[in-house]
């Protein structure tokens, strides 16, 4: 019978197995009733070459190097020199309990790649901001092209005492207009009859007459301009005007988060066209012409982040989240079997049976 060998590779490259690789247990956590599981390890000792890696990586953090925040991956496989099976694809995690035992051991945990601890952890990195913020072209980039116009109107109760004042204001602005008008009238009628006279005085007077005709038309324009904001004032006291709120489609701000993460999300639930069309209307502090509008949540809201918005349509429709592949999918809870897609591996060692 072949024996069966067990190797560990760090970002690809064959290296020694940790100290205590034989102990090594599984954590599977079905957080938020989902699906499939988070996977957690329990911790690994590593020494020598690997411990040189893992603290080089860490180091090289602190000149330019992505260190810690992007972890180094980590694979694990068996093989009888003939064929190989992968057990475990995962990173090293370096934000949870990395303990440095002394200069020669390192202790760290591992997390499956691309599963739902760095969906958790990546989501709840960013926001929608960020994202509007991103160079044009770049994954998951909102632009103003995104956003929708939310039409509202404010319900409010009259201001009678103000809406009596405007119409007094009105009437006298009317009145005033009409006096004008008759008196530019009676005007133009003493220019035309000094013109017919035809006299050097006569001229004069007609000179000065049109000069006091295009004063009155100046006045009457500056009053019909008023009474036309009165006017408006009046309209507004009574009936509340139509606003327009910039807003975006909940669809299109899962599917830009998920771009961003490198995701394509999937739905069945936006099949309907009435989930198609729901618009989430962002937290506003003053009218639209009064602040820079702009469609996405922000922090002055509970949907912030894109891990605010997956859980807040996870709700929306009781559902699941499953991550498969590149694949963001979140669907009704009835919608998947109650069985988890994870099926543990068989590496049972038989070098001694």
């Amino acid at each position: 019978m072949s024996r069966i060998i067990t190797n560990f590779f760090i970002n690809n490259q064959l290296t020694g197995v940790a100290n205590n690789w034989q102990a090594l247990t599984m954590k599977m956590d079905f957080e938020d009733d989902n699906v499939q599981p988070s996977l957690e390890t329990n911790e690994l000792e590593f020494v020598l070459t690997e411990n040189n890696i893992i603290r080089q990586w860490v180091a090289d953090g602190l000149i330019g190097g992505v260190g810690i925040f992007e972890p180094p991956e980590l694979r694990i496989e068996i093989t009888d020199g003939v064929n190989s099976l992968t057990v475990f694809n995962g990173i090293i995690d370096m934000l949870n309990d990395m303990k440095f035992v002394d200069e020669n051991i390192i202790r760290v945990k591992l997390r499956k790649k691309g599963g739902l601890n760095q969906l958790t952890e990546r989501s709840q990195a960013f926001s929608f901001a960020y994202l509007y913020s991103l160079p044009n072209g770049e994954p998951g980039k909102i632009s103003d092209s995104d956003f929708e116009n939310i039409s509202y109107v404010l319900a409010h109760i009259p201001n009678y005492n103000e809406t009596l004042l405007i119409s007094i204001s009105i009437y006298v602005m009317v009145k005033e207009i009409y006096e004008t008008i008759k008196a530019t009238a009676n005007l133009i009628g003493d220019v035309l009859g000094v013109t017919a006279s035809g006299t050097t005085g006569a001229i004069g007077a007609a000179l000065l007459a049109v000069a006091r005709i295009a004063a009155q038309l100046a006045y009457i324009a500056i009053l019909v301009f008023a009474l036309i904001e009165l006017a408006k004032q009046l309209f507004a006291s009574l009936f509340a005007p139509i606003q327009k709120y910039k807003g975006m489609k909940l669809q299109t701000l899962l599917e830009k988060g998920a771009e961003h993460l490198g995701y394509t999300f999937e739905s069945t639930a936006f099949d309907d066209v009435n989930w198609q069309n729901l618009l989430i209307l962002p937290i506003k502090e003053g009218r639209p012409d009064k602040i820079d509008d702009k469609g996405f949540p922000t922090n002055k809201g509970q949907l912030y982040t894109y891990y605010d918005m997956l859980q807040f349509f996870k709700s929306l429709i009781n559902g699941k989240i499953r991550v498969t592949g590149n694949r963001l999918k979140i669907e009704r809870k009835d919608f998947w079997s109650t069985q988890t897609s994870y099926v543990l591996p068989d590496v049972l060692l038989r070098e001694y049976g």
